[in-house]
């Protein structure tokens, strides 16, 4: 448990921790975005359109050290709400612009960026053929973007 998670008004001014050794070579957190070798992946986002990735292979390919050599950057489309009605290990459900399953992404590891969120953190499930349980802050919301280190 982090500092951020038990205080997640502390989101506002320090950024959630990562574990940079399964993200790319030069990346580092900040409150509202992952910067990858002084690129902001909000604007690679904005660029490219979502989902993309975005290899930092070609800016680091001595990098081996690093269990990622590139992101993936997705939107959220749709939020499934938990209602009183559903049994109690119902989780809410995000509906990303790609295929969890499909996507070779440390799901583990995803962060919201492009907005800073000071609300607590929550279980969420990305829909897909195989969902993927992640730790997400629970005001996430459609157009919001997720970024996750690619898997080897």
């Amino acid at each position: 448990m982090t500092l951020t998670t038990i205080l997640p008004t502390l989101r506002a001014s320090i950024p959630d921790p990562i574990d940079l050794k399964r993200w790319p070579a030069g990346t580092r957190a900040t409150v509202s975005d992952i910067v990858i070798d002084g690129q902001s992946a909000s604007s690679v986002a904005g660029q490219r359109g979502t989902p993309c990735v975005f290899d930092a292979g070609e800016v680091f390919p001595w990098a081996g050290d690093h269990d990622a050599r590139g992101v993936v950057i997705v939107r959220v489309l749709a939020v499934g709400c938990v209602d009183e009605s559903m049994p109690s290990y119902a989780r809410s459900e995000l509906i990303l612009d790609a295929e969890p399953g499909r996507v070779a992404a440390d799901w583990h590891e995803v962060r919201m960026i492009h907005r800073v969120s000071t609300a607590k953190v929550g279980v969420f499930s990305l829909a897909g053929r195989e969902p993927v349980v992640v730790d997400l802050p629970v005001d996430i919301g459609v157009g919001d973007l997720l970024i996750a280190p690619c898997a080897l």
